[in-house]
């Protein structure tokens, strides 16, 4: 019940162990209790902030909820929405800040964790192509296809259009798996596979194609599939 809140001991709410201890020492529940300040009649807000992590199984997860998705919940109305939403665009925002000062992008382990925050726990598959010069450094990204990573899909020769335009020499390809396993399906290593062969006739080189999971990813690069 809602009442469970007041019984915990002032020094152990969130709130107050922030100020004592620092934002880093709170868990995920709590940060998110203090975002939404209050919670139900039937439920305390530490309450509210587990049912929503479970729902959304993460902080991560709710950076890509919508308005709609949020106001379904009970306890979660207008203001709180905006709030959350404002607050997760500015984690994204801080995000973009971070990839701007990557200095190479050289791995798979840094591409994807710089990058995967694009693409996780999204509905449908999006594809993105990062851009790089000679010396790896970051030109431009943006995600250019939405939806099944097929061939009627993926137009390659729009993509190295893009690498001609910003002068790029170097690609990495990006999607994801909304079912969250990662495993390269045999149309991801065709489309994989044609991409390299057609951007090797213009000296562009494809550096990796990684595919993002739940907590996961695979460079096809890695695997050897091309």
């Amino acid at each position: 019940m809602a009442s469970k809140f007041k019984e915990i001991p002032l020094e152990d709410r969130p709130r107050e162990k922030l100020k004592k201890y620092g934002a880093g020492y709170l868990s995920d529940q709590e940060l998110l209790a203090i975002i939404l300040r209050c919670g139900t009649k039937n439920m305390s807000v530490m309450e509210l902030a587990s049912f929503i992590l479970n729902k959304y199984h993460s902080l991560y997860s709710l950076t890509n909820c919508s308005y709609d998705e949020l106001i379904e919940i009970s306890g979660i109305k207008d203001s709180k929405a905006i709030e959350i939403l404002s607050l997760m665009e500015f984690a994204k925002r801080i995000q973009v800040g971070k990839i701007k000062k990557l200095a190479v992008a050289n791995s798979p382990d840094i591409i994807y964790e710089n990058f995967s925050v694009f693409l996780k726990n999204k509905q449908q598959e999006n594809f993105m192509v990062i851009y790089l010069n000679i010396k790896s450094h970051i030109i431009k990204y943006e995600t250019l296809f939405v939806g099944g990573i097929n061939f009627s899909i993926i137009d390659v020769n729009l993509i190295l259009k893009r690498c001609i335009e910003y002068g790029a020499c170097k690609i990495i390809c990006m999607h994801n798996h909304p079912s969250g396993d990662p495993t390269p399906s045999n149309q991801d290593i065709m489309l994989t596979k044609k991409i390299s062969q057609i951007a090797d006739l213009l000296d562009i080189k494809l550096i990796d194609h990684i595919i993002v999971g739940l907590n996961d990813y695979c460079s096809l690069k890695q695997e050897g599939y091309f």
